[in-house]
């Protein structure tokens, strides 16, 4: 695949913006509940929410209410068949509602849009329960079991809890990915523009301001606004319990200014991605890559890497297809990859830059486990530089464009994408965490670019920006 320079449903500026996303991480078990202190309407509601995915080919339930396998109404993404979404809900072990989409939804690049909008008192079946995707009413079903005219939701039940990230039974589903401006809205079905309007200049779908509605009873709005609080109702109601969420699971990583993180498409089969596929985990042998999900030909551009135990961080020079389940060596001599990294030892001692499968020495660096890694590129010019801890190897400065760690102009054709990569040259067992300006680990200070985007331990260099799709378009 060619990496785009903005991901699929992507506005750089939108007029409105969504501040916050909550980043849930399934093998951490992340979710938000809440049991409803009084029954509302459960025939008649709508729920919206942005959704980034983090794994695929996994069941991951965004909104549930339920007592047990027996009695529950969830949404989710299914596994089989892979990817799909699904309605559906049983009522004392029977199956009463079945909604499976014919789309499938793998694009971990891309937020997505959903809406569902009930009322069980229509006249017709595709009017009870209407999906919308993007805005855009789904019609097309791979299995379509409706309701019958006496048959109840759960939702806004009092004797049913309501989740969010998880589903009603036996602590399983979690939802792995990204969720923004949650919404539940009870006593009405509300039309998709509530939520969100088609851009007149690129036709895309984008989100609009929903805090003037009217939430019914039990309804709730998640903004996640405030870290201390990521349960909280802006709409001012009683707020959703956490579980195993932290501060740090607040993003800025939204539908309006979507940022870069790996790719679980463009991933070895023995590497993991979690935490939103920002953290690299690699279980196999040597030479096992993870690529980002952001691409760029011009611009300049900075990162963290947090290296929790060893690796091999760099870019990517080729716009062709990375073969990651073959020969994923950065820095090997395979014909298919051109890259600039560098090899990190767990043991802190020396390190190594390659480029396009040469290896240099770097003198005086060590790095250790729980060192951050900083990396500024240079596309303009074909520059890279590494460092460690704010401090720039060899005396390097990207702001003066000077003592780069490598340059590799004569490598690089110009117009190609550059890409972000993670791979291993030292053996399995290697964890890396990276920040594209929302860190999956807890930092101490917190940088900006000069444009005001990124969370950052160390100062970003000038001239230098967070890899998101408002600076992408603005400086890419």
């Amino acid at each position: 695949m060619v990496f785009p320079i903005l991901p699929a449903n992507t506005l750089a500026d939108t007029g409105y913006d969504i501040d916050n996303s909550c980043r849930f991480n399934d093998d951490d078990s992340a979710s938000m509940s809440i049991t409803p202190g009084s029954s509302g309407n459960p025939d008649k509601w709508t729920f919206s929410c942005w959704f980034k995915r983090g794994n695929l080919g996994a069941w991951g339930v965004i909104f549930a209410a339920g007592d047990g396998a027996d009695n529950r109404t969830e949404i989710s993404l299914e596994a089989d068949p892979v990817d799909v979404l699904r309605i559906f809900q049983k009522d004392s072990g029977s199956t009463t509602l079945h909604l499976r989409t014919d789309r499938k939804f793998r694009d971990c690049s891309a937020w997505y849009h959903l809406c569902l909008a009930v009322d069980t008192g229509q006249g017709t079946d595709a009017n009870k329960f209407k999906i919308y995707i993007n805005g855009v009413l789904e019609t097309s079903l791979n299995t379509a079991t409706y309701f019958s005219d006496d048959t109840n939701t759960l939702m806004s039940d009092s004797s049913y809890p309501m989740y969010v990230g998880r589903a009603a039974y036996g602590a399983t589903a979690y939802w792995d990915g990204y969720l923004a401006d949650c919404v539940f809205i009870n006593d009405a079905q509300l039309a998709v523009s509530n939520f969100g309007e088609t851009d007149e200049d690129s036709g895309i779908w984008k989100p609009i301001d929903v805090s003037g509605l009217t939430a019914g009873t039990n309804g709730f709005y998640l903004d996640f606004k405030d870290s201390a609080n990521l349960g909280n109702d802006a709409f001012g109601g009683t707020d959703l319990t956490e579980s195993n969420l932290a501060a740090t699971d607040q993003t800025t990583d939204t539908p309006t200014n979507n940022f870069a993180t790996l790719n679980p498409l463009q991933a070895s089969a023995s590497v993991a991605l979690s935490e939103g596929n920002t953290k690299h985990t690699n279980s196999g042998a040597n030479d096992q890559a993870s690529a980002g999900t952001m691409g760029f030909a011009n611009g300049k551009w900075y990162w963290e890497i947090k290296c929790v135990d060893r690796g091999e961080i760099g870019i990517n020079l080729d716009s062709n297809i990375l073969q990651l389940s073959n020969d994923s060596a950065v820095g090997s001599n395979d014909a298919n990859i051109k890259a600039t990294s560098l090899i990190t030892n767990s043991a802190g001692g020396s390190n190594d830059l390659r480029h396009n499968g040469g290896t240099e020495s770097i003198t005086s660096v060590s790095v250790a486990d729980g060192d951050i890694i900083n990396i500024a590129v240079d596309a303009d010019n074909g520059k890279i530089w590494f460092g460690k801890a704010g401090t720039w190897f060899g005396s390097g400065d990207p702001a003066a464009n000077s003592n780069e760690s490598k340059d590799f102009s004569g490598e690089y054709t110009s117009g190609n994408f550059i890409t972000p990569v993670a791979a291993l040259g030292t053996g399995d067992g290697d964890i890396l965490e990276y920040n594209f300006g929302n860190p999956p680990f807890s930092i101490s200070s917190g940088n900006s670019d000069g444009a005001g985007y990124g969370n950052f331990e160390y100062a970003v260099p000038s001239g230098f920006y967070a890899l998101c799709t408002k600076n992408l378009a603005e400086y890419g």
